[in-house]
């Protein structure tokens, strides 16, 4: 255990001492320094105007009537998904969320690249008319 100041690493007006585990005295250094670094990058490089979202923190909380909506239109897409012929429905899960390639599917499935293609999309085709036919 190690004592440590926290108004090195806060913003506060007094001394605030406080004991901590190796480790997380360890990680507060370890953020110190390279805040330090960026900093010195940005005046380095004079990239004052450069918007780093690695650095950024956004607090982007939705409302529950946009949850409520975003998960409406979840529903929907899979209602359509579920309307879809079997291979159509496998390829397009396969290929938008497990991330496969088209060509791995192919290989997978022992058919050409371009039945898959066709497949996924017709399928697409048919699932934005039946999501624009309920709008």
């Amino acid at each position: 255990m190690a004592k440590i100041n926290l108004r090195d690493f806060y913003p506060f007006s007094e001394d605030y001492m406080i004991e901590v585990p190796d480790d997380v005295v360890a990680e507060l250094y370890q953020s110190e320094r390279e805040e330090q670094s960026y900093i010195r990058h940005l005046r380095r490089y004079g990239a004052y105007y450069a918007l780093d979202v690695a650095h950024c923190t956004f607090l982007l909380v939705p409302s529950s009537a946009e949850m409520y909506e975003y998960k409406l239109e979840v529903k929907r897409l899979y209602i359509a998904l579920n309307t879809l012929p079997p291979k159509q429905k496998q390829r397009i899960y396969a290929h938008f969320i497990l991330g496969m390639t088209k060509c791995q599917i192919a290989q997978a499935e022992g058919v050409d690249e371009s039945a898959v293609r066709r497949s996924i999309e017709r399928g697409l085709c048919r699932v934005r008319k039946i999501l624009q036919k309920k709008i």
